[in-house]
C-alpha cells in the first residue's frame, strides 16, 4: 500500500501538471492507469483498501496541496474510483482469470483486455468529473467530458501496461541476476531515441503542419526490437512530450482553425491509437518468440532425442558386435564342448573342442560344420540320441552325468553332457544348444583315487590300531614302572606284616592258657591281615587296565595312606611331608588312576633330589569363578587342589614348556619314558579338572592339580564286630573251599557268628550235600577251585534249590571282578572280595536271608 501510494501520488502530481491552462483539465492523466494497475495486481478482497489509499492521496493533493473546492475534489475521487472498478471488471470478465495472467504487451489477449477497459472505464470517470467541474465552474460538461474521457483512456493505455511491466519487472530483477542493469541500459537507449526523435518531429524548423504519424517509428522499433519494456517505454515518453506540448499550448504542427479542446482530443485520440498499436505489436512479437523459444526447445529435443537414439543405436550396434565377437569367442575356446542345432538339427554353431571331444577333423575349423544335419556328422548315431533330439525339440531338457559315446572308430569315451531347446523371439522352439564334456580321464582317475582312499583307509586304521596299542602298553608300562618304584617299600611292609603274622600266632600258641594274651595277639594278626589285604588291592589297582571309573575319594585319607607307601619307596633321604587343611575333602575320580599319578609325580620329585630333600603333599579346596577365567581353562564350580611340590633342582623356562609333551624326558634313556607327566595332564582333564606346573632352576618343581569336588555321603552304619552274634541263629550255611586251611577257618568264623556250619572241599561234594536232602539256608564258596568252580555251583545249587542265597569269594580284583559280577545269576546271590572281614560276612549273609525270607511271605 505504501508504494502503490507514492506511485499514485507521483502520477496524480504528474497530471495536474500536464493540466491545460485555458480550463485547467489534464490532457493525459496516468494516475488512472496506475490505479487500475493496483485492482489488477491485487485480490479483490483489497480493493477496498487500494480505492481508499487512491482516495487519501487524491485529498491531500487537490484538497490541501492545489486547494481545489471540496465538490470538485470529491467528483473526481468518485470518477478515479468508479473508473478503476469498472476498468478492473472489464479485464476479469474478459479474461476470466486471477490478477498474476494479466500480462499487457507480452499476450495479445490481456493488451486487448486493458485495450478495452480504457475505451469503457473512462465513460463514467469522464461523466462524474466533467458533471462535478460544470457544476462548480459553470464550465461546458461536453467539452470537460471529452477531454477528461480521452485523458483517462490515454492514462490507461499507457499508465496500466506501465504499472504492470514495472511490478513484474522488480519481481524478475530480483530472481535473476544482472537483469537490471540489461533493463536500465534497454530503457534508457529506447527513451534517448523516442526523444530525440520525438523532439524532432515536434520541435524542428519546418512546417508549421506535420502529420502525428511521423512520431511512431521509434515506437515500433521499440515494441519490435525489446518488447513489452520497449513499448511500454517509449509510450510513455512520448504520451509525456505530447502531454507537455499541448500543456504550454505549443502546437504549431496543427492546422489552424481548431479549438483547443479540439486539438486536445485530436492529440489523444493519436496517443491512444500510438499506445495500442505498440503495446500489440509487443506482444504479437512477444509471443511470436515464445513461440519460436519453444519450437526451439521442441527442436532442439528432438535433435537431441535423434542424436541420442541414434548414438544409442551406434552403441547397441557395436555393443552387438563386440557381444557377438565374444560369443564367438567365448563358443570357440570354451573348455567344454558346445553345439546349437536348429529346428531340423542342422549346425549353427560349434566350439573347437567340439571338434576335439568328438574327434572331428580340425583343421576344416567349425564353420565346415554349419548347414549340415547332425546325423550327416554322426551317421552311426543310435536310436537312443534321436530319441533325446526329438524329446529336446519338443520342449524338453534332458542331461546325464556318465553316459558312453561310442565313436566310429570303435572306442568308446564317457561323456557328461545336457541339451536345451532354445526360443524364438515369437516365443517357438528354434532349436536345441548341446553342452558336453568328456570325464573319460576323470572317471579312470576318480576310480584310481578310490582305490587309493580305500588303501590309505586301510594303512591309517592300521596304523591307529598300532597307536593306540602302543599307547595302552606305554600306559601300562607307565603304571608298571611305578609299581616297580613301590616293590621295594612294598616287600618291606609285607616282611612286616607276616612278622607280626608269625610272631602273633606263635605267641598265641605258647600263651593258648591265658584268654587275654590271646586276645590281644589275635587282634594284632588281625591287623596285620588288614594291612595286607589293603597293600594287595593297591597292587592290583595301580596294575589295573581299563576307563576311568570316578568315584568319592577321601582325599585325606589316600595321602595318608600314601605317605606311609612313599616314605619306604623314596628312600630315608626324602622327607614325606602331608599338609591337610580344614576338610573334608571330597573329590570325585578313579582311585587307582589318581594314585599311579601321585606315585609318578612323587617318583620325578625324588629323581630330581639326588641329595635329598623333602617332598610336601598338600590338598585343599578351592572355588573357581567365572570372573576372571581361571589361568588353566577351568570352569566355575568347586574343586579339590592337589600339590605335589619337591626342593629339587628345577627346570628352565625352555625344558618347562616342553615337560607336559608326551616322550619328552630329561633323565638317562632306561630311567625314564616321558609320558608321566602328560599322562597327569590328561587324568586330570579327563576327570573334569586341570594340571599346572611351577618350577624354577635351583627352586624346586610343584604340580597342581584339580579335581571336581564330590558331595558328602551320608554317613554309613557301624561295621559289625567280629564277636557280634548273627540276627539268625540257627541256620545252616554251606562253606565249599577246596583249601582245608580256609574252609576250616570260615567254618570256625561264621560258627562262632551263632550259625550251624556244613564244610565240603569242592563243588561235587556240595551238590551230594543238597541232592541227599541237607537242610542248607545259604550257600558261601570259592570262585576258583578244581573240577567245579564256584560260579558253577552256585548255578548248578540254584536248578536245585531255586532261590537259594549265595555268596561267592574271589581274590580277584579290578575289572576281572566286575566282570563275575556280571555274570552272577539274577536273585539272591552276592559277590566279596578276598580277604573279606568276619563282620562284612556275617552282615552279606544275614542281608541275602532276609531278602529270601521277604520273598516268601
Amino acid at each position: 500500500m505504501a508504494l502503490f501510494a507514492l506511485a499514485y501520488l507521483a502520477t496524480v502530481m504528474l497530471g495536474h501538471a500536464l493540466s491545460l491552462r485555458t480550463i485547467a483539465v489534464a490532457t493525459f492523466w496516468p494516475g488512472s492507469g496506475v490505479l487500475l494497475a493496483a485492482l489488477l495486481a491485487t485480490p479483490p478482497r483489497r480493493w477496498a483498501w487500494v480505492l481508499a489509499t487512491a482516495a487519501a492521496v487524491t485529498l491531500v493533493t487537490d484538497g490541501l496541496v492545489l486547494g481545489l473546492p471540496i465538490p470538485l475534489v470529491g467528483g473526481g475521487i468518485a470518477g478515479n474510483g468508479t473508473e478503476a472498478l469498472a476498468g478492473a471488471a472489464v479485464v476479469r470478465l474478459i479474461l476470466r482469470e486471477g490478477r498474476e495472467q494479466v500480462s499487457p504487451g507480452q499476450r495479445l489477449r490481456d493488451t486487448l483486455a486493458v485495450g478495452a477497459a480504457a475505451l469503457v472505464a473512462p465513460v463514467a470517470g469522464a461523466t462524474l468529473v466533467a458533471w462535478a467541474a460544470s457544476g462548480q465552474s459553470g464550465t461546458d460538461f461536453a467539452e470537460v467530458w471529452r477531454i477528461c474521457w480521452a485523458a483517462d483512456s490515454v492514462g490507461v493505455a499507457v499508465g496500466t501496461p506501465a504499472a504492470l511491466a514495472a511490478a513484474q519487472g522488480w519481481s524478475r530483477c530480483h530472481a535473476t541476476p544482472g537483469l537490471p542493469g540489461r533493463h536500465l541500459a534497454a530503457c534508457g537507449l529506447v527513451a534517448v531515441i523516442v526523444t530525440l526523435w520525438t523532439a524532432a518531429v515536434l520541435w524542428a524548423p519546418g512546417p508549421s503542419i506535420r502529420p502525428l504519424t511521423l512520431t511512431l517509428p521509434p515506437l515500433i522499433w521499440a515494441s519490435l526490437r525489446h518488447g513489452q519494456l520497449g513499448a511500454t517505454v517509449a509510450v510513455a515518453v512520448l504520451a509525456l512530450m505530447m502531454a507537455a506540448s499541448l500543456a504550454i499550448d505549443a502546437t504549431p504542427y496543427l492546422r489552424s482553425g481548431m479549438t483547443p479542446a479540439e486539438r486536445v482530443v485530436f492529440v489523444q485520440l493519436m496517443l491512444f491509437v500510438a499506445a495500442a498499436t505498440a503495446q500489440l505489436l509487443a506482444a504479437a512479437t512477444t509471443e511470436r518468440r515464445a513461440a519460436l523459444s519453444v519450437l526451439a526447445t521442441a527442436n532442439a529435443g528432438l535433435e537431441a532425442t535423434v542424436a541420442a537414439r541414434t548414438a544409442a543405436l551406434q552403441a547397441a550396434n557395436a555393443a552387438l558386435a563386440a557381444g557377438e565377437a565374444r560369443l564367438r569367442l567365448f563358443v570357440d575356446r570354451a573348455p567344454a564342448a558346445i553345439a546349437m542345432f536348429d529346428a531340423e538339427m542342422r549346425y549353427l554353431a560349434v566350439s573347437r573342442r567340439f571338434l576335439q571331444d568328438y574327434r572331428l577333423r580340425e583343421e576344416t575349423g567349425p564353420e565346415a560344420l554349419v548347414g549340415r544335419r547332425y546325423d550327416d556328422v554322426f551317421p552311426h548315431m543310435s536310436d537312443h540320441w534321436r530319441e533325446v533330439h526329438r524329446r529336446v525339440l519338443a520342449g524338453e531338457t534332458l542331461a546325464a552325468e556318465d553316459e558312453a559315446f561310442p565313436h566310429a572308430d570303435g572306442r568308446t569315451d564317457w561323456v557328461r553332457w545336457e541339451m536345451t531347446p532354445w526360443h524364438r523371439a515369437d516365443g517357438s522352439i528354434g532349436g536345441a544348444l548341446l553342452f558336453s564334456e568328456v570325464v573319460t580321464a576323470r572317471r579312470q582317475a576318480e576310480a584310481a583315487l578310490a582305490g587309493m582312499n580305500r588303501d590309505l583307509e586301510r594303512r591309517v586304521a592300521e596304523e591307529v590300531a598300532a597307536r593306540e596299542d602302543a599307547q595302552a602298553r606305554a600306559a601300562q608300562a607307565q603304571r608298571m614302572q611305578a609299581l616297580g618304584q613301590l616293590a621295594g617299600g612294598i616287600a618291606h611292609d609285607f616282611n612286616n606284616i607276616l612278622q607280626a603274622v608269625q610272631s602273633g600266632v606263635t605267641l598265641i600258641a605258647h600263651r593258648a592258657e591265658n584268654p587275654a594274651t590271646v586276645r590281644k595277639f589275635a587282634r594284632t594278626v588281625l591287623g596285620a591281615a588288614e594291612r595286607g589285604g589293603a597293600i594287595t588291592r593297591r597292587l592290583l589297582a595301580f596294575a589295573r587296565h581299563g576307563d576311568l571309573r570316578a568315584e568319592r575319594i577321601d582325599m585325606a585319607r589316600l595321602l595318608e595312606g600314601l605317605r606311609e607307601v612313599l616314605a619306604q619307596t623314596l628312600g630315608s633321604h626324602i622327607a614325606v611331608c602331608v599338609e591337610v587343611g580344614q576338610g573334608p575333602f571330597l573329590a570325585l575320580a578313579d582311585r587307582s588312576q589318581l594314585e599311579t599319578v601321585l606315585v609318578n609325580l612323587a617318583t620325578n620329585g625324588r629323581d630330581a633330589m639326588a641329595e635329598g630333600g623333602r617332598l610336601t603333599l598338600e590338598v585343599a579346596a578351592e572355588a573357581i569363578a567365572a570372573d576372571p577365567p581361571h589361568a588353566s581353562g577351568l570352569a566355575p564350580g568347586r574343586y579339590v587342589r592337589l600339590r605335589v611340590a619337591d626342593t629339587g633342582t628345577g627346570m628352565d623356562l625352555a625344558t618347562l614348556q616342553r615337560a607336559p609333551e608326551p616322550f619328552f624326558t630329561t633323565k638317562p634313556q632306561d630311567k625314564g619314558t616321558g609320558l608321566g607327566l602328560p599322562m597327569a595332564k590328561g587324568f586330570a582333564e579327563q576327570s573334569g579338572g586341570a594340571l599346572a606346573i611351577e618350577s624354577a632352576p635351583g627352586q624346586g618343581t610343584a604340580v597342581t592339580l584339580w579335581l571336581p569336588a564330590a558331595e558328602a555321603a551320608a554317613e554309613a552304619t557301624p561295621a559289625r564286630s567280629a564277636g557280634l552274634a548273627a540276627a539268625s541263629p540257627g541256620r545252616r550255611i554251606l562253606v565249599v573251599d577246596d583249601e582245608a586251611m580256609v574252609r576250616e577257618t570260615l567254618a570256625a568264623t561264621l560258627e562262632d557268628a551263632g550259625f550251624a556250619v556244613l564244610a565240603a572241599g569242592g563243588g561235587a561234594a556240595a551238590l551230594a550235600m543238597l541232592d541227599a536232602g541237607e537242610a542248607v539256608d545259604a550257600l558261601v564258596s570259592d570262585l576258583s577251585m578244581p573240577g567245579m568252580g564256584g560260579l558253577a555251583l552256585i548255578r548248578a545249587a540254584l536248578q536245585r534249590r531255586p532261590g537259594l542265597p549265595a555268596v561267592l569269594l574271589t581274590g580277584h580284583a579290578g575289572d576281572e571282578a566286575l566282570h563275575l559280577a556280571d555274570g552272577l545269576p539274577h536273585g539272591a546271590c552276592s559277590l566279596l572280595r578276598k580277604p573279606v572281614g568276619v563282620s562284612q560276612l556275617v552282615d552279606c549273609i544275614e542281608t541275602l536271608l532276609a531278602a529270601g525270607d521277604r520273598a516268601t511271605g
